[in-house]
């Protein structure tokens, strides 16, 4: 989990976790990102990358992801979404047999 200074870094700070990991992906906190990280001393690179591309980093932290870390890393969308479509789907289910 990466916290950065300046939300406006986001792209760029992506890129390099991007680089480091295979994948990043975005918070809803335009500051934040995540990216899997088995190693920590591929962390400790990354930070060590994005600090010298000049990106702050408010915050760095490795951890266990949650449960919704892991199904928006495998279906690129949250689980809230997920949900709120799925309430969709079942209103155009009963729509038709009607």
């Amino acid at each position: 989990h990466v916290r950065l200074l300046d939300p406006e870094d986001r792209p760029q700070a992506r890129a390099i976790l991007e680089a480091a990991f295979g994948q990043a992906h975005d918070e809803p906190d335009p500051a934040r990102l995540t990216a899997p990280c088995s190693e920590a001393d591929r962390g400790a690179t990354a930070l060590a990358e994005l600090t010298g591309a000049g990106i702050g980093v408010a915050d760095f932290a490795l951890g266990q992801p949650s449960l919704d870390e892991v199904f928006l890393a495998l279906t690129g969308r949250s689980a809230e979404d997920e949900a709120d479509g799925a309430g969709d789907r079942e209103d155009e289910t009963v729509e038709e047999a009607a």
